[in-house]
């Protein structure tokens, strides 16, 4: 895997502190998007963003929902918190918990009898026997690859990663009447997803250099039977929400929410979200060292790590169904951090249009410029900023993008860019104190 690491992002991470406390205190210059007059926070701490990654992604299976493991980094996230001065709540909700074992994929194909496999989260089980068809291929697995075809119905299809969602892809196989679906990387390594609920067919992914292999030789006409192995259940379980606020606050205080997911799928999860969660956890620090020294008490601050992202977002849209009326009203607005340690753009990304989104978005945009930082700004609704989003709230997703090794094993904490990392949980801070104002 390339991972990308600048050697100045040493320097840029000490610059970054200056140059916003700088535009902080005077005010953009003339051009810029947004007129901002609070005392910024301090810069975060790359080494600290770095011990926190690598606790959080220690090991495979790092943090699924409704494990032990899940449990157990929300513990060490509540604990941070604490040691920063905040004041902990967990909010627990039930999920459909998923459990894999084993998985395989064999095949007649020459070179290729066995395969790597792991099944995507809620993937039915194979059976102990396995399950045995032929393999045909699915393209990208869209309607439009299996419309008016005979071959689907009781095979193994065979489908390329990208364009759609994963469970679109195993809803419209299994509607196809295929026993089961082989998703392949489109890109080099191995590859685990989830499927947002259980599609009645076992599914499971494979390498971009396997699946690359099985597509040409089924193109130039081979025929080719495969056996995929699947041990998994799906269950009834719970998963948690980690919130801390600070002490103190007054009640008719502005809520400004950094928040970052705190499951990951059947991978180290690394970048996807280890990185993230220690992004929240920094600019909690940096936070209370600005509230202590600028007495900035009448802000409520909140940060917020999410369960059950991974599976649709579920931990979020809890917390924001929870808020009360009078919550609602005071929200002015949510930083959502996702996926920040790989790659050259900080993406700043909406779920919507709203006017306070906008506003966030602009912040952003303005210092990421200010930091040097190359920045854009999207529409992507796959995080937790869309659960705010609809309900109205203004909310902001930061992510850094091109992924390396999303759902993969490669998601290691090595391969995690702590001072980029540490750069973004500077830039969130200042814009959740710029958005309090």
């Amino acid at each position: 895997m390339t991972i990308y690491r600048n050697p100045a992002w040493g320097e840029i991470k000490r610059l970054t502190a200056a140059v916003i406390l700088g535009l902080l205190y005077i005010g953009f210059p003339a051009g810029c998007g947004s007129e901002t007059a609070v005392p910024a926070p301090p810069a975060a701490d790359a080494d600290a963003v770095a011990r926190h990654i690598a606790i959080l992604a220690a090991e495979d299976d790092a943090r699924i929902a409704g494990t032990p493991r899940e449990r157990e980094a929300g513990s060490y996230i509540a604990e941070t918190m604490r040691t920063a001065g905040l004041e902990v709540e967990f909010q627990t909700f039930p999920i459909t918990a998923f459990r894999s074992g084993p998985a395989s994929l064999a095949t007649t194909a020459g070179g290729l009898e066995s395969i790597t496999a792991r099944p995507f989260i809620y993937s039915s089980p194979s059976g102990e026997a396995g399950l045995s068809a032929v393999l045909v291929d699915g393209g990208l697995g869209r309607p439009s690859d299996f419309a008016g075809r005979d071959d689907i119905a009781g095979s193994i299809v065979l489908i390329r990663r990208g364009e759609i969602y994963f469970s679109e892809k195993a809803v419209f196989a299994a509607g196809a009447g295929a026993a089961a679906a082989v998703i392949y990387n489109n890109e080099s390594g191995s590859i685990v997803g989830t499927l947002m609920e259980p599609p009645g067919i076992p599914v499971v992914g494979i390498s971009g250099e396997a699946g690359e292999v099985l597509a040409d030789m089924l193109k130039e006409g081979a025929v080719i039977t495969a056996t995929v192995n699947s041990d998994t259940e799906v269950r009834q379980g719970e998963s948690l929400n980690v919130i801390g606020r600070f002490p103190d606050v007054p009640e008719d205080a502005p809520i400004v929410l950094i928040g970052a997911h705190l499951d990951s799928v059947d991978t180290p999860g690394g970048n996807d979200n280890a990185s993230g969660l220690a992004a929240m956890l920094e600019s909690a620090g940096r936070l209370a060292g600005s509230r202590r020294i600028d007495k900035t008490e009448a802000v409520d601050y909140r940060f917020v790590a999410f369960g059950a992202e991974e599976i649709g977002l579920v931990g979020s849209a809890q917390y924001v169904a929870e808020l009360t009326p009078d919550e609602m009203e005071r929200f002015a607005g949510a930083v959502i951090l996702d996926s920040l340690g790989h790659g050259t753009l900080l993406e700043i990304s909406r779920a919507d249009g709203n006017p306070g989104t906008m506003e966030l978005t602009d912040k952003a945009l303005d210092f990421a410029r200010a930091a040097g930082l190359p920045a854009a700004a999207t529409v992507m609704p796959g995080s937790d900023h869309a659960s705010f989003a609809r309900a109205g709230l203004p909310a902001v997703l930061l992510s850094s993008t091109p992924y390396k090794g999303i759902h993969t094993d490669a998601d290691t904490a090595e391969s995690v860019d702590a001072e980029r990392t540490a750069a973004i949980a500077s830039i969130a801070a200042a814009l959740a104190a710029a958005a309090a104002e």
